[in-house]
């Protein structure tokens, strides 16, 4: 089993992609469990996440420490992590060959989920011809993620715009294992007003 290596190294703050990870990661308790990071790119959660153990993954990382992996061999099982009980997924999931076998593997190894996703809700033809130049291969509603999720036994607790006031249909989700459910309620319920998402 592989495992990225611990180094710590400086990437610049870049706005377009930090404050959709800024307002997913307020979603999560701040404690100390580990965390995944899907598609990490730069890894601009680490800003975020401090002292937690984080372990970037991604197709073609941008960062130095950051573990190279085929995230859809992940989803079919060809390809083991290390253990972690948070997998975040900022800009990732549009692009999967297989939306169902990851969402199915992700309820199977952690126990919460917080994710963004381009949902589909416009015009039929004019919106799928928009996504498909962007190279998306899934087209889900913000329904039909809700119940992929839940058929797999992941309780949808949060769904909402990434960017308030926004035109776009870009949402933020966050997903919760049942039997992790109250746990999760109480940690963020207790979590310091300031560190606290506008939900609680």
């Amino acid at each position: 089993m592989n495992e990225p290596v611990g180094r710590t190294y400086d990437i610049p703050y870049d706005d377009r992609w930090s404050t959709r990870v800024e307002r997913m990661y307020a979603l999560l308790p701040h404690d100390n469990t580990p965390i995944i990071d899907f598609g990490a790119g730069e890894c601009h959660l680490r800003h975020f996440v401090k002292d937690r153990p984080y372990h970037p993954v991604d197709q073609q990382p941008l960062a130095p420490d950051v573990l190279t992996i085929d995230i859809d061999d992940w989803a079919r099982g060809t390809v083991d992590l290390v253990d972690a009980k948070v997998a975040f997924c900022s800009g990732v999931l549009e692009y999967l060959n297989d939306l169902e076998a990851f969402i199915h593997r992700v309820s199977t190894s952690f126990d919460l989920f917080v994710f963004s996703f381009n949902v589909f809700c416009g015009d039929h033809m004019i919106e799928t011809e928009v996504r498909e130049k962007r190279l998306w291969k899934n087209h889900h509603t913000t329904g039909q993620l809700t119940v992929l999720c839940e058929q797999f036994d992941l309780r949808v607790e949060v769904v909402k715009k990434s960017k308030p006031h926004s035109t776009d249909f870009e949402y933020i989700f966050l997903a919760v294992s049942r039997k992790a459910r109250n746990q999760w309620l109480e940690a963020m319920q207790s979590q310091p007003r300031d560190q606290k998402n506008e939900n609680f």
